[in-house]
């Protein structure tokens, strides 16, 4: 998802890549996961830029190779780096500096090379209500190591007096219910494992009863029993005026044993001589 750039904030992103010579930028949230702003489309990964990243947590199953990389493809990257690993770095970065002010703006990795400066930042802005929100700025071809800090520190700045996080649909909250079939119960309740969070600009309300927001979920067909709590049955998708936001697996709220050898022998028969759909409706 991609917002377009109010003129604050262009004019900031122009200011600074006068200064610093910017070449390209992107901005994700890390509680959302959403790509919210992207300047130029081509990365070049620096030999010491890679290193740099093959030593962070989540990045060694999958290695960064030094060259030139596609920006959104270069950012998705990062996005599927897991909460936890994000946490437990944010974690380190204040430990390692007393000062409260090093977790608005860190570094995850950052090196010049004779073409130029480039560099992975975390911006962590606590909010009034005691959470807090996650910012990434990647930001690539600036003069030096000063003015790449700076250049991302106003990129990080404008992002978060620009964007907000609201949550859509709580860890656990029942999302729908699927048919399921050669098991004990006839159906399940379709829950998250996390909360569902999204950005939106901060002039903006969002609200479940608005027209312009719509939950899609997409189910499995068909579920079979046994059925666990930890395996996806399907999809849900949070859309805002015509664009999907966020989309994450469900799972059932309780596990489904296998049923007996007569439920089990009628579902089968009522698979093969019935069309899904309406199989389903006779759950």
């Amino acid at each position: 998802m991609r917002f377009s750039t109010s003129p604050l904030l262009s004019a900031v992103m122009l200011c600074a890549a006068s200064q610093s010579a910017v070449g390209a930028m992107a901005l994700m949230d890390l509680d959302s996961r959403q790509i919210l702003q992207l300047e130029g489309n081509l990365l070049f990964i620096t030999e010491p830029l890679a290193e740099q990243l093959n030593g962070f947590p989540g990045m060694a199953d999958k290695p960064v190779k030094a060259g030139e990389t596609a920006t959104e493809a270069f950012v998705a990257r990062l996005a599927a780096i897991s909460d936890e690993q994000w946490k437990a770095f944010l974690s380190k970065t204040a430990a390692d500096d007393e000062q409260e002010a090093a977790r608005r703006l860190a570094p995850v990795a950052a090196a010049c090379t004779d073409i130029g400066c480039d560099g992975i930042y975390v911006s962590v802005n606590p909010l009034g209500n005691g959470e807090t929100h996650r910012l990434l700025a990647v930001v690539f071809g600036s003069d030096t190591r000063e003015t790449l800090d700076r250049a991302a520190g106003v990129f990080l700045r404008e992002g978060h007096l620009r964007y907000k996080t609201a949550t859509v649909i709580r860890n656990g909250e029942a999302v729908g219910r699927t048919p399921v079939f050669k098991g004990e119960a006839q159906d399940v309740t379709l829950v998250t494992h996390e909360n569902v969070v999204v950005t939106i600009a901060k002039t903006m309300t969002l609200s479940k009863d608005s027209e312009a927001f719509k939950m899609h979920l997409t189910r499995q067909q068909p579920v079979i029993a046994p059925v666990d709590a930890e395996t996806p049955l399907g999809t849900l998708s949070i859309w805002l005026n015509g664009k999907c936001l966020r989309s994450v697996p469900v799972y059932a709220k309780e596990p489904v044993k296998e049923g007996s050898l007569w439920q089990r022998v009628r579902d089968t028969i009522i698979l093969t001589t019935t069309d899904i759909n309406e199989a389903e409706k006779s759950r």
